[in-house]
């Protein structure tokens, strides 16, 4: 039993629902999207169709109505087959709409929330910058006020789905003649807007999602593509969204853990070395038992941290150290796979998710606010930093 976690008959139908669309839809495609660092975009219509885009969305605009628990379970069950793919996924269909949903207008949640939890369109996130990544205050993009409209200048890293994104959310320094103070705003600009050029980029890992960089000369932006308001007060609710963010990372990567584990008990069941199977040697088999205990340990956390989460009760320690202690698991779990694995796990075309799971657990040391980062708010909560 899980902390504030129930696994009610319809959660686990949910699991079931999710895992045989990744095994039998996605895990088959991966391959070709993998070499061709291309998200395979019918997928995510088929997951809109079967309601597996924004499960914690409000119902009006073609959401679940259900809440994060449910959102870490499509994560964790998606995660298991590609973390990649959970990247294209999350930005599609939970984080960026999330933001809309959050403190959108009703015109802007019709506009671009409906049309994404149906898998028909994507919002990007143009946050990161050359010199801006976990320090967000660096960030240098501008959007002067010209009165009845903004116009944007800047550059953006790092944007996840970008090159095949209908629009992007563009966090940006609102710059105004006559005041000193330079609040932080985010605004809705769509990618076929006069100015906006978005050049695709190619990664070692998380291959199967798009990566671009986003340029933006001059943009011209109407006022109504304000999200909140122009004092950057929505920024709090919207850093909840992202605190949201960071429990559907960690839920991820046990996701990958999990299939690391599933790869490497299978791998000491049929490999043999001096006559008998591998994992007879103790050295191979407290590996093991190492995966399992760290997995079911990193679940338990993100679970809990889903949960209250939910209950809209103090989570922030619980996020953090949930994301903290996953991906290092998931990291330790697809570094023993491989090892596992010795030799073969090195052949291209022989254990390519082996070493797939490993690059992309490497990558997410780094990601979304990387270890330092949450050790660093974790300290802080704790009054100590």
């Amino acid at each position: 039993m899980l902390i504030g976690y129930e696994e009610t008959d319809e959660r686990r139908m949910l699991r079931e629902t999710v895992r045989a669309f990744a095994e039998n839809e996605i895990r088959p495609q991966l391959p070709q999207a993998e070499l061709e660092q291309r998200f395979p975009l019918p997928l995510l219509k088929q997951m809109g169709d079967l309601g597996l885009l924004g499960v914690n969305g409000p119902e009006a605009y073609g959401g679940g109505g259900l809440g994060m628990v449910e959102a870490v379970i499509v994560t964790e069950e998606i995660g298991r087959i590609s973390i990649g793919f959970s990247s294209g996924m999350l930005v599609a269909g939970y984080i960026k709409p999330g933001a809309i949903w959050a403190v959108g207008t009703d015109e802007q949640k019709a506009k671009y929330v409906t049309p994404a939890l149906r898998g028909e369109s994507i919002t990007a996130f143009g946050a990161s910058e050359a010199s801006a990544g976990n320090d967000i205050r660096g960030i240098r993009t501008v959007a002067r006020d010209m009165g009845d409209h903004f116009v944007i200048n800047g550059h953006k890293t790092f944007n996840t789905m970008g090159p095949v994104a209908s629009s992007e959310i563009i966090l940006a320094y609102l710059e105004r003649d006559e005041e000193k103070a330079r609040p932080m705003v985010f605004l809705m600009v769509d990618t076929d807007t006069p100015g906006v050029a978005i050049v695709r980029v190619r990664k070692h890992a998380f291959k199967c999602s798009d990566m671009g960089e986003v340029f933006l000369s001059d943009v011209k932006v109407p006022k109504e593509n304000l999200l909140g308001d122009e004092t950057g007060a929505a920024r709090g609710e919207l850093m909840r969204i992202f605190d949201g963010e960071r429990i559907l990372v960690a839920a991820r990567s046990i996701g990958l853990a999990q299939a690391a584990y599933e790869l490497a008990l299978k791998q000491v069941g049929v490999r043999e070395q001096f006559g008998r199977p591998i994992g007879e040697f103790q050295g191979t088999g407290f590996k093991l038992a190492e995966m399992l205990s760290e997995i079911k340990a990193a679940r338990l956390l993100t679970y809990a941290a889903a949960s209250y989460y939910d209950q809209q009760v103090e989570h922030k320690l619980d996020t953090a150290a949930a994301k903290l202690f996953a991906i290092q698991v998931a990291e330790r779990c697809a570094s023993a796979c491989l090892q596992i694995h010795g030799g073969w796990g090195l052949i291209e075309g022989v254990n390519d998710e082996v070493v797939r799971n490993f690059m992309d657990s490497r990558v997410s040391l780094v990601t979304t606010g990387s270890v330092e980062v949450q050790k660093q708010i974790i300290c802080r909560l704790l009054g100590v930093m």
